[in-house]
């Protein structure tokens, strides 16, 4: 009686299971090798410029948040204050909206910011020359404090002086710093760019995906 060997049978690779949009995966993910988690601590350290400007629009969002609320309780009883504070509720908007775009790698976030800052500087320059105006041609505040004789005019002229001047330094220093500070930070924004690209680039796409899905970075 003649044996022949039966020939070996390989089993088929298991398939994930497709799951429906929406349902829950019984599955359990597979871990993470050594060679996926030292390719995720690369990524984190080359993430590290694009987290700083995250940093810096949440830093922007709350800063100009906390001030827009404070100017629309004072648009209570000024025009000028409320107009202010819906400017900067739109610009403390735009710093939360770019924070979360940054997360999710996306190069438009540089231009949102970068431009939502260079109008906050218009904002200030406007308010800042208004403010100006208003000074040269306004009658002085203190003028009805103080009663009409030949000293008190004299004193008051001399006040008026000193408030025309001390306002004249506020507010020509208030556009000199805006164009400085949120012009620099305009920069910063549009610069962050060619991190972006570069970090999508040299990143694999799985920690992309993971890092966009879970919103850590």
């Amino acid at each position: 009686m003649n044996y022949t060997p039966t020939q070996s049978i390989t089993p088929p690779t298991a398939r994930p299971a497709v799951v429906a949009p929406g349902a829950v995966s019984d599955t359990p993910a597979a871990p993470l090798s050594v060679e996926n988690l030292r390719e995720l601590e690369l990524a984190q350290g080359r993430a590290k410029k694009i987290r700083r400007a995250i940093g810096v629009a949440l830093f922007n969002g709350w800063t100009t948040g906390i001030f827009a609320a404070i100017s629309l309780l004072c648009g209570l009883f000024s025009l000028t204050s409320f107009l202010i504070g819906i400017a900067l509720a739109i610009v403390s908007y735009n710093e939360f909206a770019g924070a979360k775009m940054f997360r999710r790698f996306d190069e438009q976030a540089t231009r949102r910011l970068g431009f939502n800052q260079l109008g906050f500087c218009g904002v200030l320059i406007i308010y800042s020359l208004w403010s100006i105006y208003c000074i040269l041609t306004e009658p002085n505040p203190y003028a009805a404090a103080l009663p009409a004789n030949d000293r008190a005019l004299a004193t008051l002229g001399s006040i008026e002086q000193m408030y025309t001047t001390i306002s004249l330094t506020v507010y020509g220093s208030l556009i000199f710093l805006s164009m400085i500070f949120q012009g620099g930070t305009a920069w910063y924004y549009f610069t962050r760019g060619k991190y972006i690209r570069a970090y999508v680039n040299e990143t694999p796409p799985w920690i992309i995906d993971l890092q966009r899905s879970t919103s850590t970075l």
